[in-house]
């Protein structure tokens, strides 16, 4: 029964920055990083989305 309670704290440790004494600082430039990979990624998502329903719908006016 002990290992479980060790396991369920473990899972629930806070992130590595809050560690540091500068945990702000890197937290602030964590988001800062997160936000610019995420629109990123959502650019690049979305054109995909795009060129696939473009090409759907060129595959149903051939058939």
């Amino acid at each position: 029964m002990a290992t479980r309670r060790k396991r369920r704290v473990l899972l629930y440790e806070p992130r590595v920055a809050f560690y540091t004494q500068n945990a702000e600082k890197k937290q602030s430039i964590n988001a800062h990083n997160v936000s610019i990979v995420r629109n990123v990624f959502r650019l690049i998502l979305f054109d995909n989305a795009t060129a696939f329903k473009k090409s759907w719908k060129l595959g149903e006016e051939v058939t």
